[in-house]
């Protein structure tokens, strides 16, 4: 389908850009229509950078260039924010910049973070630890003020940095926080602009004061040849506040005098119906538009908690939703990941498949590695070319590689797969473990991935008995089980929200007026992953406090107001 007026508006703007774009407006489809022009313009060496909030972003972009055929440009980059600090920034340019870091560096494993945020702790002990890594994220500028307003916590964040660089180890929130202070440097300001005159960024709302901080920086500093901006964004999808992210600053963004906004309001994906409870679920009114699909809402009023309304799912919804629609097609959301220990269980009971897609997945969505390993089984399975793997193994190394190295690294993989048999799950994993040394030692950015092969390997111990590679790898035809956050960026024929109960929506930790306007942005993104059909599964004599302002909106059966 080709692009509509509205979408194209910012495409061909000749300037700063901030995109608000609703669920299922087709922003993707902008952002990636936008980079491959800007491609067209910008010419080797210099290229468009484009950030993002996680790796699973990082791979449909990717994916969605590579259809495009402009994925393996090169120098193009496509990445989260801490992956475009260290790449493109700390590694280049650190090294020119007398005692700024140690000359070897890496970044710090999980316990040995903890090994010197205790140590921090014995020469601090008067610190909250959680209140001084929060001050520290944010925390840019450190002025005489800065300290003032926390010594304590100022003191602990100096003492932690310390012991990490004696250590020779940089952690995380060191990557934004190191590439801000280089681009405070005026000629790596002017570098990395010349290296990137376009920085594209998606989903700004949830990068929050870090990315924001660097966009000013490379963008919006109103010096001559800055970087030129095309951000895309939704406050009304935030949920990402307890990684730091900070919603209005997309909405100041947008509201600046030298930035184009632009608004996405057509709904490509949901039916109308989907859309007003989507409302209803905000608490706001909202001007989206949808197409001529009517849509179907269903409440289900249950007598019991979550344990009875996993039994409803399974027995009542779930056959008939299993011979309309694909199992991948139907999503089962949440908000908290032990009900979805629950429903699991109903769900085996009944021998239906399933594949988790919340923090007890075997495989996180969010694993390059992981994707690499699925990549792997299909390609066993279909006995296909290992060149669709390549992606997923580069993405590993975060573009350590070269362009140019792009045929030894597809060599190297197709030997390693056409020798390797998949029989055993922990033999392969093994010589998977050896041949990508190369790689776990440049990759700077994801140890949870490589943290997710040794649990791997120890899921597959022959000492039970050896298992083929295949059977460790979740189905892919299988019903999709999902927490609401995990449910961001996805779409699902049919969706089943499952304990939509007062203690939940809103929770019990929901305290604040800013935490309840958070919760019901949560529960406004879990309606909107629907295109056709929305169950909404209640507990009758403990239903959320926002059920009746869906039943208002859609004048269906509901709960008593």
């Amino acid at each position: 389908m080709p692009l509509s007026v509205e979408q194209l508006a910012p495409i061909r703007h000749d300037g700063h850009v901030a995109v608000i774009a609703g669920p299922g407006s087709g922003k993707t489809r902008v952002l990636v229509a936008a980079i491959a022009l800007a491609l067209e313009e910008v010419k080797w060496p210099r290229s468009v950078a484009c950030i993002t909030y996680s790796k699973e972003c990082v791979r449909e972009l990717e994916q969605r260039l590579s259809n495009m055929g402009v994925v393996n440009e090169k120098g193009i980059f496509v990445g989260t924010v801490h992956s475009f600090s260290l790449t493109r920034i700390i590694k280049p340019f650190a090294s020119c910049v007398p005692k700024f870091l140690p000359q070897v560096y890496r970044v710090a494993t999980e316990s040995e973070l903890d090994s010197c945020k205790r140590r921090a702790s014995q020469n601090c002990p008067a610190a909250n630890i959680h209140q001084a890594l929060k001050m520290r994220r944010s925390s840019f500028e450190r002025s005489v003020d800065w300290r003032a307003s926390d010594p304590v916590s100022a003191r602990y964040i100096d003492t932690y940095e310390s012991i990490l660089r004696s250590e020779g180890l940089i952690d995380y929130d060191d990557m934004p926080l190191l590439a801000y202070k280089l681009l405070k440097i005026d000629w790596i300001r002017k570098a990395v602009r010349a290296w990137y005159p376009r920085i594209f960024v998606d989903e700004y709302q949830d990068l929050g004061v870090v990315l924001n901080s660097l966009v000013e920086l490379l963008c919006l500093s109103g010096e001559r040849n800055a970087s030129r901006l095309f951000a895309v964004g939704d406050i009304d999808q935030a949920i990402y506040s307890f990684t730091g992210a900070t919603p209005h600053l997309f909405k100041e963004l947008a509201l600046r005098q030298d930035v184009a906004d632009f608004y996405l309001y057509q709904n490509y994906r949901s039916g109308e119906m989907i859309v007003r409870a989507s409302l209803g679920a905000l608490g706001k009114e909202r001007e989206y538009l949808c197409g001529e699909s009517v849509g179907e809402f269903r409440f289900c009023n249950i007598k019991g908690d979550t344990y009875a309304q996993s039994q409803f799912v399974v027995s009542k919804l779930l056959p008939d939703l299993m011979n309309r629609f694909p199992l991948e097609k139907i999503g089962i959301l949440y908000r908290e990941a032990w009900v979805g220990d629950r429903l699991s269980s109903e769900l085996e009971t009944n021998a239906i498949p399933y594949v988790r897609c919340d923090k007890k997945a075997i495989i996180p969505r969010s694993s390059s590695l992981g994707q690499f390993l699925i990549s792997c089984t299909e390609w066993y399975s279909l006995d296909d070319e290992s060149k669709p793997l390549l992606r997923d193994v580069v993405r590993l190394a975060y573009n350590v590689f070269g362009f140019d190295e792009k045929d030894e690294l597809e060599e190297s993989l197709f030997e390693f797969l056409t020798t390797t048999p998949s029989n055993s799950a922990f033999e392969w994993l093994l010589a998977f473990s050896s041949w990508s040394l190369k790689w776990r030692e440049l990759d700077a950015t994801n140890g949870d991935d490589w943290a997710l092969l040794d649990k791997l390997l120890a899921i597959s111990n022959p000492i039970n008995g050896s298992i083929p590679l295949q059977s460790i790898i979740p189905q892919q035809e299988a019903i999709q089980l999902s927490t609401f956050h995990s449910s961001k960026g996805r779409e699902f024929d049919a969706v089943i929200l499952l304990g939509m109960d007062s203690g939940i929506f809103p929770g019990s930790f929901d305290t604040s007026d800013t935490k309840i306007e958070e919760a019901r942005r949560l529960m406004y993104v879990g309606v909107t992953r629907a295109r056709f059909e929305l169950y909404c599964v209640f507990n009758h004599n403990n239903y959320s406090p926002w059920l009746p302002e869906l039943k208002k909106r859609l004048n269906l059966q509901a709960p008593p107001a």
